[in-house]
C-alpha cells in the first residue's frame, strides 16, 4: 500500500530522530526534530522522577487523528527503528493495544497474508520472514524464530500491567522457554526463580534479554504509573506510541498530523453535515434513512469503485424509549426496511461477526448499536450517523462519529456529496448537538479551527448547507467586569447578567473578542483561576475565527500557473527529476567518499561523518549477539554489497551502476584495512553514509543541469493557465492554525495555517507581519498561506521543491507570489536559488505572475507592505520598472 505524504513525513521524522539520538541522545534529538515546541519528557516513575534504566531509550509519540491509518504505519515504523536505531534486520517487536477486542482484530489482520497490514510486513522483511504471535502463546516462540525472522508479538497492556508479577502468565516460569536461556551469560535485572539460583524462564525475562521495540497503539490509554512500570520491566530498546489524542503534558509528540492534512490527502470525509431534530426520534430516523437512500443513488457514479452507503443508528439504553428492539421493529414495520438489510451489533448481539461489509453481495445497509462499535470497528462505507439519544455519552458518540469519517478507498469521490459525512441527531434545542459534535471532533484529534469548520448545518435535503451560529462562551464571574475601556466593537459581543440567587455574574461572549476585552474579564477572577480562564478565552477566539464566510466556502477558483518544461512535443512540470532525465547522469561519475569511516577498538564503536555530524554506531551487546544476523561467518563481500544495494537503491539509478559504485566504496574500505566482520557489523551506518553520498551526487548533477537548461536564453519553459495548479477549496493541509487574536479578512481559508505568530521573545513574528500586510492591501482580492505539502503551489529546485510562503490573487486577475526571508537568510545560496526560480516563473508567465522575495526592510528602507505594493505596481526597488 502506497503511503500518503503525511505518513511518509512521519516516518522520515522518526528516522531523523532516531539517527540524531545515536549522536545526541533522545532528549536533544527530540528538541531538534519535533514539529512543535516542547521539551522532551523522559519516562517517569510514580514519584515523577526519571527512570534511570530508560533515560537513554527513545520514547516518542506519533499523533495521527482518527481515520489517519495509524496501524498501516506499523510495518514502516518497525523497519525504520530496525535500521536507524537497532542495527538489526529482524527485530523483536511487542505491539500493545488497550483491549482484547482490538488485540484480536490486530492479530487477525497481521496474521492474514492478504491483509494490507501483513502485506506491508512481508514487503519490508520478506515473505516467510515474518512471525506473528499472540502474547498468550508466548511459549511457542523458538530461539531460531527470533534469530531468523521479524517476530511481532501482539498483546494488551493489561497483560503486563500488574503490581504482583506472580499472578500473570506473562511473568510465569515456563519450561517451553528454557531453550532461550541455555548458556546465557549473566544479565542484570532479570527476575530470579525463587530457590533455584537462576533467572525465571519467563516471557518477561525473554523480552528483557532481547530489548524489544515496543509499539503502543491507542497510547492515551497507557499513561499510568503501572504502564511505566511495565516499560521498565521489559527494558525496551525504543518505545513508539500511536494515538489520535495524546496526553500533551506527558507524551513526547514527535509528529502531530492535523485533520486538515487527512482531508487534503483524501483520507476522511469532511465536513460533517448536521441536522438536529427537536420533533422526536421517529422524525430523526426517517430523515437519516432518506439521506442514506439518496446517497446510494449516487453510488453508481463511483464505478469502478463499489460503494454502498451505510447508516449507523445509535439507539437508547433499555430504560429509555428508542431502544434497539423498538428501533428495529420500527424500521421493519413502519419504514418497510427488509430484515436482511439490518444488523444489530451490541454487547449481547454480535450481528457483524463474520460479515464482510465490503462484499458487493452483502445486503447490509443499516447497523443498530448503542456503543459496541466504538473500538476497532472500521468500515469506510459508513456515511450517516443517526443518534437517537439526548443523553449522549462523549465517548460513545465520539467513537461512532469517527466511524463515518473514513473515506472509501482513501481517495476523493466523484460526487461532492459523497465526500462528506452526515449526522442526524435528536436534540432538545437547536445548537446543542452542534456544540457537542464540535467538542467531539476536538477530542478525536482535530484542532479548534478544524473542529469549528468540520460541522455544518444541513438545509433541506439537496438544498446545501450553512455554517454554524457564532461561537459562544459562558463564564461565571465573582463580579461584573469593567467594560468601559474595551474596544467599542466588542461591546455588542459581551453580555453580563447577575446569576439568580447569588452575588455572582454570568458573562456570555459571542464571536471573537479583543485581547483587551479578554483581560478585563480575566481580571475579575482570583489569581488561581485566571490561567484556565485565559486558556478558555483563547480557545473560544480560535474557534470563533473559523466561523466566517471565506472565498473557499464560496468555492471561488484560485488557480496559479505552474512552471512547465517543454520537452519536444511534451509539456511537463519542471522538476529536478525531469531535468536529470533530460540531461542524463551517472552515479559512477561521483565516487563515494568513505574516508571519514573509522573504528574505535576500545569502545567497539564505529564512527562516520554524515551531514557534517559524527555518527556513532555501537556493537550489539554480547547477550543479544547470538540471536542477531550480521556475523561475518554468514556473509560474503558480495552479500554485503547486495545488502547495501537494497538499502540505498534509487529509482533513477541503473542497478548495475549502483552495485559497481557500492563495490568500489566497499573495496576502498578493505584497502584501508577493515575486515569483513567489521563492515558487516557496521553495515547500517555505511548504508547511511552511502545514501548521503548519493544525495550529494544527485544535487551536484541537478544544479549543473538547471543552469544549462532552465536559465539558458531560449529556455523551454512556460507558465500559463492551461497548466495551472488549483487550490482545493475543501482541503487545506495545515498542521496547525495561526492562533493570533486577529480577524482575518482576505485569507482564502478561514485561518492561515502553519504561520508563526510570535517569537520566543514575545515579539510578533516577521512572517506574521507579512501576512497582515497582505490582508490589508486593497489591490489583493484574497491570499493564502502556502503550505509545504505536495498539494500546494510549488517551484522546482535542484534538491526537490520550494513552496513559497504566500500566494495572492489580485483584483485585476494577476497572481502575486511572495517568499519571505529573514534578514539573516536573504543572501544565502538557498534563498538566491529560490529567488532565481521565482523570477524565472514570473518571466515565463507572460505578465500574469509577480514574484517577490520580501524582507522586513530592504536596502531602500521599504517596509514589507511597501515592497508588496511596489511589486504590484511594477516598481523595482521602489522605482518604476
Amino acid at each position: 500500500m502506497k503511503l500518503k505524504d503525511y505518513q511518509k513525513g512521519a516516518i522520515k521524522s522518526l528516522r531523523t530522530y532516531l539517527e540524531r539520538t545515536q549522536e545526541e541522545g533522545p532528549s536533544l534529538a527530540f528538541n531538534r526534530v519535533a514539529d512543535h515546541a516542547a521539551d522532551y519528557r523522559p519516562i517517569l516513575d510514580d514519584q515523577e522522577r526519571p527512570v534511570p534504566s530508560l533515560e537513554s531509550v527513545p520514547y516518542v509519540c506519533l499523533r495521527i487523528p482518527t481515520g489517519g491509518g495509524k496501524t498501516i504505519l506499523g510495518a514502516h515504523i518497525i523497519k525504520t527503528v530496525a535500521e536507524a536505531w537497532l542495527a538489526r534486520e529482524y527485530p523483536l517487536v511487542l505491539w500493545l493495544v488497550p483491549t482484547k477486542q482490538i488485540k484480536n482484530q490486530t492479530l487477525e489482520a497481521f496474521s492474514n497474508p492478504r491483509h494490507p497490514y501483513r502485506q506491508e510486513l512481508d514487503d519490508k522483511f520478506g515473505v516467510g520472514k515474518v512471525q506473528i504471535f499472540d502474547i498468550a502463546d508466548n511459549g511457542m516462540i523458538r530461539p531460531q524464530d527470533i534469530a531468523d525472522n521479524l517476530c511481532l508479538i501482539i498483546g494488551t497492556m493489561a497483560s503486563a500491567r500488574v503490581a504482583d508479577t506472580e499472578i500473570r502468565d506473562f511473568y510465569a516460569d515456563k519450561e517451553d522457554l528454557e531453550p532461550h536461556f541455555i548458556k546465557l551469560p549473566t544479565i542484570e535485572g532479570l527476575e530470579q526463580k525463587e530457590g533455584k539460583n537462576r533467572a525465571k524462564f519467563s516471557f518477561a525475562n525473554l523480552l528483557r534479554i532481547h530489548r524489544p521495540l515496543v509499539i503502543t497503539d491507542e497510547a492515551h490509554n497507557a499513561n499510568t504509573a503501572l504502564s511505566y512500570q511495565v516499560y521498565e520491566r521489559l527494558s525496551p530498546s525504543a518505545i513508539i506510541e500511536l494515538t489520535a489524542t495524546p496526553e500533551m503534558d506527558s507524551s513526547n509528540v514527535l509528529v502531530s498530523v492535523s485533520a486538515s492534512v487527512l482531508k487534503a490527502e483524501q483520507m476522511i470525509k469532511l465536513p460533517v453535515v448536521l441536522k438536529e431534530h427537536i420533533d422526536g426520534w421517529e422524525e430523526c430516523l426517517q430523515s437519516s434513512l432518506q439521506r442514506r437512500t439518496y446517497l446510494e443513488t449516487l453510488a453508481p457514479g463511483e464505478a469502478p469503485d463499489y460503494l454502498r452507503p451505510i447508516l449507523l443508528i445509535q439507539a437508547e439504553n433499555k430504560d429509555k424509549i428508542a431502544t434497539v428492539e423498538v428501533v428495529h421493529k420500527h424500521l421493519v414495520d413502519n419504514e418497510k426496511v427488509s430484515e436482511d438489510q439490518i444488523v444489530v451489533a451490541t454487547g449481547d448481539q454480535r450481528g457483524l461477526d463474520d460479515v464482510d461489509l465490503f462484499d458487493p453481495d452483502c445486503p447490509v445497509r443499516i447497523i443498530i448499536t448503542k456503543d459496541a462499535l466504538k473500538e476497532g470497528w472500521d468500515c469506510s462505507f459508513a456515511y450517516v450517523l443517526c443518534s437517537l439519544t439526548q443523553q449522549r455519552s462523549g465517548t460513545a458518540i465520539m467513537q461512532l462519529l469517527g466511524r463515518v469519517l473514513r473515506m472509501p478507498y482513501a481517495r476523493e469521490r466523484n460526487d461532492p456529496e459523497l465526500n462528506r459525512a452526515y449526522a442526524h441527531v435528536v436534540s432538545p434545542s437547536f445548537g446543542v448537538a452542534a456544540q457537542e459534535l464540535t467538542d467531539d471532533l476536538e477530542a478525536m484529534g482535530f484542532n479548534p479551527v478544524e473542529a469549528a469548520g468540520g460541522i455544518v448545518r444541513e438545509l433541506p435535503l439537496k438544498g446545501g448547507t450553512t455554517a454554524l451560529e457564532p461561537q459562544k462562551l459562558t463564564l461565571e464571574l465573582p463580579k461584573a467586569p469593567n467594560l468601559t475601556t474595551i474596544p467599542a466593537g466588542d461591546r455588542g459581543k459581551v453580555e453580563v447578567q447577575p446569576k439568580a440567587g447569588t452575588d455572582k455574574f454570568v458573562i456570555t461572549i459571542v464571536g471573537q473578542i479583543d485581547t483587551a476585552t479578554q483581560d478585563a474579564i480575566v481580571e475579575t477572577l482570583p489569581k488561581r483561576q485566571q490561567h484556565e480562564a485565559k486558556k478558555r478565552l483563547v480557545h473560544h477566539n480560535v474557534r470563533a475565527s473559523a466561523l466566517r464566510e471565506t472565498p473557499a466556502q464560496r468555492q471561488e477558483k484560485f488557480r496559479v500557473p505552474r512552471l512547465m518544461f517543454k520537452q519536444g512535443t511534451l509539456v511537463l512540470e519542471a522538476s529536478a527529476d525531469i531535468l536529470l532525465d533530460h540531461s542524463g547522469w551517472s552515479i559512477l561519475n561521483h565516487p563515494a567518499d568513505l574516508s571519514s569511516f573509522r573504528y574505535v577498538d576500545q569502545s567497539r564503536t564505529f564512527l562516520v561523518d554524515v551531514d557534517e555530524e559524527e555518527v556513532k554506531w555501537e556493537r550489539d551487546p554480547d547477550a543479544q549477539e547470538r540471536f542477531a544476523l550480521g556475523m561475518a561467518a554468514e556473509w560474503t563481500d558480495k552479500e554485503l554489497v547486495a545488502f547495501l544495494d537494497r538499502r540505498v537503491r534509487q529509482p533513477d539509478i541503473l542497478q548495475p551502476q549502483l552495485v559497481e559504485w557500492i563495490r568500489r566504496a566497499v573495496q576502498g574500505l578493505f584497502d584501508r584495512g577493515f575486515d569483513l566482520a567489521q563492515l558487516v557489523r557496521a553495515k547500517f551506518v555505511i548504508a547511511r553514509k552511502l545514501a548521503e553520498q548519493i544525495k550529494k551526487a544527485r544535487t551536484a548533477a541537478s544544479e549543473k543541469n538547471y543552469q544549462t537548461t532552465l536559465f539558458a536564453t531560449d529556455a523551454p519553459v512556460l507558465a500559463d493557465f492551461d497548466h495551472a495548479y488549483t487550490f482545493d477549496p475543501n482541503a487545506y493541509p495545515s498542521s496547525k492554525p495561526c492562533v493570533a487574536n486577529y480577524k482575518w479578512k482576505k485569507h482564502y481559508y478561514a485561518v492561515p495555517g502553519d504561520l508563526p505568530h510570535k517569537r520566543a521573545s514575545g515579539q510578533l513574528a516577521e512572517e506574521f507581519l507579512c501576512a497582515l500586510a497582505l490582508d490589508n492591501i486593497e489591490e489583493i482580492d484574497f491570499w493564502v498561506r502556502n503550505i509545504k505539502h505536495h498539494s500546494q503551489f510549488r517551484l522546482p529546485t535542484a534538491t526537490g521543491w520550494t513552496y513559497p510562503d504566500f500566494v495572492a490573487r489580485l483584483k485585476d486577475g494577476r497572481l502575486l507570489v511572495v517568499e519571505y526571508k529573514g534578514g539573516d537568510r536573504v543572501s544565502n545560496d538557498d534563498s538566491k536559488s529560490k529567488a532565481q526560480m521565482g523570477h524565472l516563473w514570473q518571466g515565463a508567465s507572460d505578465g500574469q505572475g509577480i514574484y517577490l522575495m520580501a524582507v522586513a526592510q530592504d536596502e531602500a528602507g521599504r517596509s514589507v507592505e511597501e515592497q508588496i505594493r511596489d511589486a504590484i505596481a511594477g516598481k523595482v526597488g521602489g522605482k518604476p520598472a
